[in-house]
């Protein structure tokens, strides 16, 4: 039956993986850790996120969304991303 590893690169975790068994020293059976999380002393850690940063992301979604739908085009994406 196949587990749920964690593979962890410089102190995160870049993948979540199933397997049977790890492949590689740096996959950590986990079935709660999520991409992103850190990890360090056997522990996951959630990373710590500021408010504004929470907002940045949203509004470059947002700004994606529009590109993609047609709405701005990138170079307006971009003069937007730029202020």
């Amino acid at each position: 039956m196949s587990k749920t590893f964690a593979v962890i690169k410089d102190g995160r975790v870049a993948n979540i993986v199933l397997a049977d068994k790890p492949m590689a020293e740096n996959w950590v059976l986990s079935s709660k850790a999520a991409i992103g999380d850190e990890y360090a002393n056997g522990r996951f850690t959630k990373p710590q996120v500021s408010e504004k940063e929470v907002k940045k992301d949203r509004i470059s979604l947002l700004i994606d969304a529009l590109v993609s739908s047609g709405v701005l085009t990138e170079e307006q994406a971009d003069k937007i991303n730029q202020a």
